[in-house]
């Protein structure tokens, strides 16, 4: 008999994995991607002078996409999925921020084609809201992926879970 509990949680462990696993495929797959990543996680570090910036953009998007890889394919599978959420919430924390700055961006840079170009200023409008509106989705997203991936950090992921040791000794110790 199907429990119908559990076909939800393996639906929802599905999505979170297709999601993360096919951001992280997309992100490692080829140098441009690599190189995608590292120039949006050097967005976290403004506060860096330019020159030093590359030098924690590039080990921080490395460490981004092991935490991505792992973090999708321990949900998954149910290998300690709590370490895996626990690592894609901090993830998409970070990825929140990102958004934020790339909306930003976009508003300004809209403004500055404006301003520069008047003849294509409605559409350089046009455009920063539609990229303005693409990071705000995509902030969103991280909302609620960080809300699925609370979830499976203090409920677990379900009865199909491979190995939750992490699991066992958190409800050991909370009795």
């Amino acid at each position: 008999m199907i429990h119908l509990p559990d076909v939800g949680i393996l639906s929802t462990r599905l999505g979170v994995a297709i999601v993360m696993l096919y951001a992280a495929w997309q992100n490692s797959k080829n140098a441009a991607g690599r190189q995608w990543t590292i120039n949006n996680t050097a967005l976290l570090f403004r506060f860096v002078p330019e020159d030093r910036r590359r030098s924690l953009a590039a080990p921080a998007a490395y460490v981004g996409l092991v935490m991505v890889w792992g973090g999708g394919i321990s949900i998954l599978l149910g290998l300690e999925p709590r370490l895996g959420a626990a690592a894609l919430i901090l993830f998409l924390s970070l990825g929140m921020l990102i958004h934020r700055v790339n909306r930003q961006d976009a508003m300004a840079l809209g403004k500055a084609i404006s301003d520069a170009a008047p003849p294509v200023a409605a559409k350089a409008n046009e455009l920063a809201w539609s990229a303005f509106g693409a990071h705000l989705a995509a902030g969103l997203k991280n909302v609620s992926m960080i809300g699925i991936n609370v979830l499976f950090l203090l409920d677990g992921t379900g009865r199909f879970t491979l190995s939750d040791c992490i699991g066992r000794w958190w409800s050991s110790w909370m009795t």
